[in-house]
């Protein structure tokens, strides 16, 4: 009789559908620290009224996989849960011990995540880790501040922890990744314009949608009055105000990049 081999190594788990404005670099911060690399891709929004998503299995194929790690999963799942569980279970039956929980709007420094990945190793009472994250306004210029109380799931103990709703997941022990060891760089409103029509939230018709005149009153507005306060699109107070993000708490594969 023979035993399944012990699960070891990393895998990052994209759920991918929509706006390709941070993934490839979302993708270089994260390849050299991690095992393996899926892309879940979904042929529909999670929310939403039915639309075409701008990543394609030909643009994924096109990053550069030098170490042969990325793998393609196509697929229709019916929620953000469903579509989380999926990539949890689908890993761990490859043999992977942890999930690195990675959307295309987030960006790390290579180094930071991989001293995040050794200590959930070193850890491994710990189902689920969350993280702090930078919230990045209309560029990598400026972030929000106070930074979003939201801690998101950031990694997994595969086998020991499910998603029970968005990045929500539930295990038997939780911690924190300490921000003096890794910080996420969270880039879904470092947006020009035109992505950000195409946003979700620009969508009418379901729960997520913008408050009526928040793109003309704060989104434009806030270019010629950088002191309007609460941003958010949703839920105002989340984003109290936009601040100067310094160059030296950026990703370095985020330095230099100015505005739109």
């Amino acid at each position: 009789m023979t035993t399944a081999p012990t699960p070891h190594g990393t895998a990052a788990l994209y759920c991918l559908f929509g706006d390709i404005t941070w993934l490839q670099i979302s993708f270089l911060s994260v390849y050299p620290s991690v095992d393996k690399v899926y892309f879940f891709l979904s042929s529909s929004p999670w929310c939403g009224s039915e639309r075409s998503s701008e990543i394609s299995e030909d643009l994924l194929r096109a990053l550069p996989d030098p170490q042969g790690k990325v793998e393609i999963v196509s697929g229709a799942w019916s929620s953000e849960t469903d579509q989380r569980n999926f990539t949890l279970a689908y890993a761990q039956s490859a043999g992977y011990e942890y999930g690195l929980i990675v959307d295309a709007d987030e960006v790390y420094e290579s180094t930071h995540l991989q001293s995040a990945i050794a200590l959930a190793h070193q850890r491994r009472d710990v189902a689920v880790w969350h993280i702090n994250w930078f919230t990045y306004w209309r560029s990598p210029d400026y972030r929000i501040e106070p930074i979003e109380p939201y801690q998101p799931t950031v990694l997994i103990h595969l086998g020991y922890a499910a998603f029970v709703e968005t990045r929500n997941a539930v295990g038997q022990k939780h911690d924190l990744i300490p921000p003096t060891t890794c910080m996420c760089h969270h880039l879904s409103y470092a947006l020009s314009d035109e992505a950000l029509q195409r946003k979700h939230i620009m969508q009418p018709g379901h729960s997520q949608s913008a408050y009526p005149g928040w793109y003309e009153s704060k989104w434009c507005a806030w270019l010629n009055d950088p002191t309007i306060t609460d941003l958010h699109p949703v839920n105002p107070p989340w984003y109290v105000r936009a601040v100067q993000q310094p160059e030296d708490l950026k990703p370095s594969l985020l330095r230099g990049r100015g505005p739109w």
